[in-house]
């Protein structure tokens, strides 16, 4: 039996960076991933790291920490990140919009995010916009990195710091005591450890379920579309108000041109650094199928064609889903369970967890390390859960 001082289940961006943070805070922490890094939801995701589609309040004060980490993170981990701070656009096309678009301005300036009102023809000459656009709102700085590129730097920078990566490595239990967990058992021997963090993402119930932890998660999917390179240059990350509607719009319903749909959905656009477009994005309970259906893709495309016309005449390479970790009340789940003493769970960031990921790495290290959640962490205590947790 291998010994560890923490073992981390889950390779996505949120592991990786807590298994970087813990070993350059000086401990040997191990983590396990069932195929390879960034298999699961970071990479099959955008790479968009924006304040204004976060609603005022702890996360979007998390998130405002992480981007001021994100900044220095390449040079930090040694390896270009394609981190770009290029802006974001958020797009209103009817009043209904318009309404929640302003409402969230208002909120995000009380809160300290400074952002630009833009009118219909301002909008619209933003990048060629289509005639339903009637306002918008722009924060400067919003930016985009590349997920694939910030996992697989977080894990080599922490193996060079003395963490330890397992990939193609299965959990198949959780070992417990009477004095709490006291390691992990998996397809490739056993390891011996006091603190366990669950950050397998989707998959986190799964997890918890081996200790009798009910974990408040569920994948939601989201198909994106991918295009060749345009001939038109993007600037920034474009949203519709539509889309972070659909972010919060209840389960079973829908925000399709088709009351029958069972998505939710709206435009989510950005240009990756070799030029192809990104566009996507649905919000549906579909559990674990990957799959990318016709009607949502068409869906995808019908947005994006009303919003930027000139992207009719782009040609889509290929199309692919992802599975998001939604939990209960759509926070992310961070913090020790405490029914059960070294389990630490770091999951429930849905559509959040790249942007979060330097915080949320940061934050589990800090309380792995002294022992104690700071003030911080205590709108994620998976304590609010007291049913499950």
């Amino acid at each position: 039996m291998i010994s560890s001082d923490v073992v981390v289940i889950g390779g996505g961006v949120v592991g990786t960076a807590i298994t970087y943070y813990l070993a350059v805070r000086g401990l040997a922490p191990t983590l396990i991933e069932r195929h390879d890094l960034a298999s699961g939801t970071s990479g099959a995701c955008g790479g968009s790291i924006t304040m204004q589609t976060k609603r005022a309040g702890p996360v979007l004060g998390c998130a405002i920490q992480s981007q001021d980490l994100y900044r220095a993170l390449g040079d930090e981990l040694g390896h270009d990140l394609e981190y770009q701070e290029q802006g974001s656009l958020v797009v209103a096309e009817t009043d209904d919009e318009l309404e929640y678009l302003t409402a969230l301005v208002a909120a995000q300036a009380v809160a300290g995010l400074h952002l630009d009102w833009l009118d219909g023809p301002a909008a619209r000459a933003w990048g060629d916009l289509g005639r339903s656009v009637q306002g918008a709102s722009f924060c400067p700085t919003d930016a985009e990195v590349n997920p694939l590129r910030v996992v697989f730097a977080f894990g080599e920078a922490a193996r060079r710091h003395g963490g330890r990566i397992l990939t193609h490595t299965r959990v198949t239990g959780i070992r417990a005591d009477r004095d709490g967990v006291a390691g992990v058992q998996t397809d490739r021997g056993d390891f011996a450890a006091r603190t366990i963090v669950n950050a397998a993402g989707v998959w986190s119930s799964m997890i918890g379920q081996m200790v009798g932890v009910d974990v408040p998660v569920r994948p939601r999917r989201g198909v994106v579309v991918v295009t060749e390179p345009a001939p038109f240059s993007v600037r920034g990350t474009l949203f519709s108000a539509k889309y972070l509607i659909s972010k919060r719009h209840p389960v079973g319903g829908s925000t399709a041109n088709d009351g029958n749909s069972t998505f939710t959905g709206g435009l989510v656009l950005s240009e990756a650094v070799a030029g192809n477009l990104l566009v996507g994005s649905s919000r549906e309970f579909a559990e674990y199928d990957v799959g990318a259906p016709v009607d949502v893709i068409d869906f995808i495309v019908r947005e994006a064609v009303r919003i930027i016309p000139a992207i009719a005449g782009v040609r889509m390479i290929r199309a692919y889903a992802g599975l998001r970790p939604l939990s209960g009340d759509g926070l992310p789940i961070i913090g020790n369970v405490p029914r059960l003493p070294g389990l630490v769970l770091a999951t429930g960031h849905e559509g959040d967890g790249v942007a979060l990921a330097p915080w949320t790495g940061k934050a589990v290290a800090d309380l792995i390390v002294s022992g104690a959640p700071s003030e911080e962490l205590a709108p994620f205590d998976p304590r609010r859960f007291a049913e499950a947790v």
